[in-house]
């Protein structure tokens, strides 16, 4: 019997996680524009790619 609530309490954990972890990264992809705008910089240039994969993988 015990062993069921720690499969409950496990299972409700990792959905948790996977819901926040899901949840932060569209908000980080909707405001990616803005966070660009806001340090001026053109992520799309060849010079700059590596900001923008630091914030997509980061």
């Amino acid at each position: 019997m015990q062993t069921d609530r720690y499969k409950w309490t496990a299972l409700s954990n990792t959905t948790l996680g996977v819901f926040m972890a899901m949840l932060d990264s569209s908000i980080v992809i909707i405001s990616l524009p803005a966070i660009f705008r806001g340090i001026h910089l053109n992520p799309l240039l060849p010079s700059n790619i590596g900001y923008l994969l630091w914030m997509l993988m980061g």
